[in-house]
């Protein structure tokens, strides 16, 4: 690959600031039905819990924090702990081509019917947090205690 000079659609000035590779690996984490869905969705809200994408994309948790950590890896969402729970915020993309490439997606998936369900899905509370932390710690509690009487305890 020779040196750029400038080029108008990417803004990039030198051949070292864009690579066929990078912009090859962040269109792979975008490949992702799932991943693109769960962007939009984060573009709609100022925070999410992965609970709230787990119901809205009707995933498993482990399934959702999967995709969550591809996302973050690639820079695309930062997550912030309190206690057990993880909550993501959307964060721009560090190239201008991947901005632009990640605009144009965001704004067609609105028309989306998939994108559409998920968000009507979403049930997020006028905080921002998880609807009801009780109703976590009673899942997990029943969860507990079925795997107790399982046992035979």
């Amino acid at each position: 690959m020779g040196v750029l000079t400038y080029i108008p659609a990417t803004g990039y000035t030198d051949a070292a600031e864009v690579t066929l590779t990078r912009i090859a690996e962040f269109l792979r984490v975008l490949s992702d039905e799932s991943r693109l869905t769960m962007l939009w969705l984060l573009s709609t809200e100022k925070e999410l819990c992965v609970c709230d994408l787990t119901e809205a994309l009707g995933v498993t948790q482990s399934k959702a924090s999967r995709h969550l950590a591809t996302l973050r890896h690639a820079g695309l969402v930062s997550d912030r702990r309190v206690g057990t729970w993880s909550y993501y915020s959307m964060r721009q993309p560090e190239g201008q081509t991947e901005g632009v490439v990640l605009s144009a997606l965001l704004a067609g998936l609105g028309q989306v019917p998939a994108a559409k369900q998920a968000r009507q899905k979403l049930k997020v509370s006028k905080n921002g947090r998880c609807r009801d932390v009780s109703e976590h710690d009673r899942r997990r509690n029943t969860a507990g205690t079925r795997n107790a009487i399982g046992r035979g305890m």
